[in-house]
């Protein structure tokens, strides 16, 4: 099997971040690529118990993985599965075109912690599919979905920061 282009950006998203500590991570800065920096990945996220999440995703890690393409240390026991690109996935990734996107979401996403992006994939997926609007009551309608997901895990000002951030961003309006 020939590497399309959502290889290509998935190798060059794991090369401009210098290694990917966490599947958590890895799906939530390929989702925030997809959906709002409108990169077409061709990924079906859905939500699932750490926000959106591509089931598609995880097979094509394993992919690369037995392509040489990415190296995954998935061995550790005290941590999370650190994911990092091959020499052989290197040279594949040189030269990608969505170099101002990736730049974008790992500057913006990069360094927030596995909750932290799992808090904004979950607001930003929610937005997208109850038609948030930036109304007072569409937020309190968006901070009610994400309590609904999420139980007690996240405060209502946690989720209305991440309304906010996601706003400053442009991830929202």
């Amino acid at each position: 099997m020939a590497i399309d282009n959502t290889g290509v950006l998935l190798l060059s998203l794991v090369s401009q971040a210098g290694g990917i500590t966490g599947k958590t991570r890895f799906q939530k800065l390929a989702y925030f690529l997809q959906e709002a920096e409108q990169v077409p990945l061709g990924l079906n996220f859905r939500m699932h118990h750490y926000g959106p999440y591509a089931h598609e995703l995880e097979m094509r890690l394993q992919w690369l993985r037995v392509s040489d393409l990415v190296d995954v240390d998935d061995a550790r026991i005290d941590g999370p599965v650190v994911i990092d690109i091959s020499e052989r996935g290197r040279e594949v990734a040189k030269g990608e075109a969505n170099q101002e996107e990736l730049q974008r979401v790992l500057e913006n996403l990069g360094k927030k912690s596995p909750r932290q992006l799992e808090l904004l994939g979950t607001v930003h997926y929610l937005a997208q599919t109850t038609g948030y609007d930036g109304s007072e009551q569409g937020r309190s309608r968006l901070n009610d979905a994400v309590k609904v997901w999420k139980e007690q895990r996240f405060s209502r000002q946690q989720i209305d920061d991440a309304i906010d951030e996601l706003i400053d961003l442009g991830y929202l309006s």
